[in-house]
This record gives C-alpha cells, structure tokens and sequence, in this order.
C-alpha cells in the first residue's frame, strides 16, 4: 500500500512540476491530493463510481474566464431570483490505485492529467481529443 501512494505521490509531483509557473502555483494553492485503493462509500454518495480511476471534487475553473458574470443566480420555488457570488475554483483530487490497471508511472500519469484537467474546465470530450479521456 506505502509503495501504491509513493509512486502517485511521485508521479503528482513529477507532474505539477512540468506545469508552467503560473498553472503549477494556482494549482499548488487550489487542490489537495489523496491516494485510495479504491473509492470508498463516502466516495459513491458524491457521485464517484466503484470504477473509477480518479476523481476531481470541488469547484473547477470556468471555462472562459472573460465571462461576464460575477455571480451565480439561484432560484428557489415561490421566490424571487437569488444572487450568489462565484465560488473561487479548487477542491479535491483522488486517485484510486486499484482501479488504475496496469498500475504504473504512465498510467497513473494519464489519470492524474485528465482530473487537472477537469479542474481547470475541461469536459470529458475535451479530454478524450487531447488523449487522456
């Protein structure tokens, strides 16, 4: 289990790392990484499958930053529209050892840059064009 999280842990840094200085210190500041074997039942009840080799919980960053909208509008039945401000993008990121097979430095490589990469706005298709969907 110790060998399982060192190599995630070595294949996160070895990642954020090769990010250019701006994205590496935004997501230094943003997101914590946890390394499981496999999702727990905490896990499932926020959406995450018993298949799954990773997961982004949180807030990601807006897909296009010059939107104009400071706020989130909410509405609620028999009211009016309520306005809420943005929440600051940042949250969880989890890999699930077992669930990446083979589990080695190139694989693990691919699903810790599909979960950033939900983190900083992209869909599944977005990823699976780039080749790590």
């Amino acid at each position: 289990m110790k060998e399982h999280e060192a190599l995630c842990r070595s294949v996160v840094a070895y990642v954020v790392k090769e990010l250019d200085d701006e994205t590496r210190s935004f997501v230094q500041s943003r997101i914590v990484w946890q390394f499981r074997p496999r999702p727990t039942a905490e896990d499932i009840t926020k959406g995450i499958e018993e298949d799954f080799e990773g997961a982004f919980v949180g807030v990601k960053v807006p897909a296009d930053e010059e939107d104009d909208a400071d706020v989130v509008l909410f509405e609620e039945e028999g009211s009016d529209v309520l306005q809420a401000e943005r929440m600051e993008p940042g949250g969880v990121i989890v890999l699930f050892w077992e669930n990446i097979d083979p589990f080695d430095d190139e694989n693990v490589e691919e699903v810790v840059l599909h979960e950033l990469g939900h983190f900083l706005g992209d869909e599944e298709h977005d990823l699976e064009e780039a080749g790590i969907g």
